[in-house]
């Protein structure tokens, strides 16, 4: 159960996540590509680091943590390799509305934890 659990948070977490992740992109300069978007290298960072923040340490283990924060960064970037509008989209829909988190990204976040959280 204890694992589910953390399944569960984890999945949250990652939800979470999209949602600050691309907050800093309602800027002025916000990116138009990835290219740009890698060029400030701040997107993969702040993933990564409100990713690992919005786990509040549920997770017992850093690496397990650091490896799902990773994997669910990587497998975004690939759904939305061509389409950063889109990616841009679906974090400005979490943030009106986090139930709303499209199944492709659910799947995502998913199957992260599964392969690294144990679940």
């Amino acid at each position: 159960m204890a694992t589910r659990k953390n399944f569960r948070s984890a999945s949250l977490a990652g939800l979470i996540t999209l949602v600050l992740v691309l907050a800093g992109c309602s800027a002025s300069s916000d990116p138009d590509n990835w290219v740009d978007a890698d060029a400030t290298g701040k997107i993969e960072e702040n993933f990564l680091r409100a990713c690992e923040a919005a786990d509040d340490g549920k997770t017992s283990d850093a690496n397990a943590l650091a490896d799902y924060c990773g994997c669910s960064y990587d497998d975004i970037r690939v759904e939305y390799t061509d389409d950063f509008e889109g990616f841009k989209t679906v974090n400005s829909g979490l943030g009106s509305d986090p139930e709303s988190i499209p199944p492709n990204v659910r799947t995502i976040f998913d199957n992260c934890a599964s392969a690294h959280l144990g679940s």
